[in-house]
């Protein structure tokens, strides 16, 4: 395929092209803004594999909102907003951070607002009943219909965010 135009090539092979140019030159430094974005998973996890590979030789900053990627492959993290580093810490020691602080909780999902009056809610997302399961950040049990679950990079990318909002007077 030497004669064919890289504009022809997928996604993933664009990016692992990109990869190839900029290694000509032996760098010590490679950032890359969203590389995964709009790869399908096989080649998310090709493309994730090679910058792995990459980072061996060199350093490699990543910018991404794709947390099981920072998971998957950064040995340190930070979180940034509005250019301003909130957090910077290992993937590891993030999610041990939090660890038994972290509740979930299935309601109705007319019952949304209430909870979030009286939780601390990280995020919510659906169940195939149409029920939601709220995760909640809480130093202790908020109440007795919460279980303990383990907390994600998510749950850390959340609370760091929600510190980070000014004061509602």
């Amino acid at each position: 395929v030497r004669h064919k135009h890289v504009a022809g090539y997928s996604g993933g092979m664009k990016q692992r092209f990109g990869i190839a140019q900029l290694l000509l030159n032996n760098p010590k430094l490679i950032i890359v803004d969203e590389p995964t974005a709009g790869l399908d998973p096989a080649e998310r996890h090709r493309f994730l594999n090679v910058l792995r590979e990459v980072g061996t030789n060199c350093t490699v900053i990543f910018s991404t909102h794709i947390v099981e990627d920072v998971k998957e492959l950064c040995n340190e993290m930070a979180i940034l907003n509005g250019g301003k580093i909130l957090k910077h810490t290992t993937p590891i020691d993030a999610t041990k951070e939090i660890e038994g602080k972290i509740w979930k909780k299935i309601i109705n999902r007319d019952d949304l607002d209430e909870n979030e009056k009286m939780f601390n809610i990280l995020s919510s997302n659906y169940n195939q009943d149409n029920t939601l399961n709220i995760r909640v950040y809480a130093d202790e049990k908020p109440s007795e219909d919460f279980v303990a679950v383990t907390p994600q990079l998510d749950d850390v990318y959340f609370i760091a965010l929600k510190q980070d909002e000014p004061e509602l007077v």
